[in-house]
């Protein structure tokens, strides 16, 4: 197998391959992922006249477009509700700019302390050392 080229073979390759025509749509496939892009606008629009995305699958399958409930879900799901369960774990209440005045009056957040254990101290350098992160205070640990 040949593993240099010279550059008239490849500009022969290129002008050849482009001129080739758009391939069949008989023979042309694509992924299960971009079969229900296609058909998301028909499915969005069953979904407005009330059918249920379990139908979906049903109605997908008659059209040997085999997919999963859960595939189906991930492919269609609402981009909103994502960014909101993967943001918030499991159970946790959604908070709101009241819960939290610190959070709203200042835009940065400090990382909480990490915990100390007995052989792991540091020195401490009693506060008076300029703050490296810039605010104009010395960073403290709590133990």
């Amino acid at each position: 197998m040949r593993s240099r080229f010279t550059l008239t073979l490849i500009d022969t390759a290129r002008a050849n391959l482009d001129s080739l025509p758009e391939a069949d749509k008989d023979t042309r496939e694509v992924s299960l992922r971009e079969a229900i892009r296609a058909l998301t606008p028909t499915l969005r629009k069953l979904e407005r006249r009330g059918y249920s995305r379990q139908k979906l699958v049903e109605l997908l399958a008659e059209q040997n477009i085999h997919v999963s409930l859960s595939s189906l879900k991930d492919y269609l799901g609402d981009k909103a509700s994502k960014r909101q369960a993967r943001s918030q774990p499991a159970g946790q209440p959604t908070p709101t700019p009241a819960a939290s005045p610190q959070a709203s009056s200042r835009p940065e957040s400090r990382p909480a302390a990490t915990p100390v254990t007995a052989g792991s101290r540091e020195p401490r350098d009693g506060g008076n050392a300029s703050a490296p992160n810039g605010s104009g205070r010395a960073a403290t640990t709590r133990t």
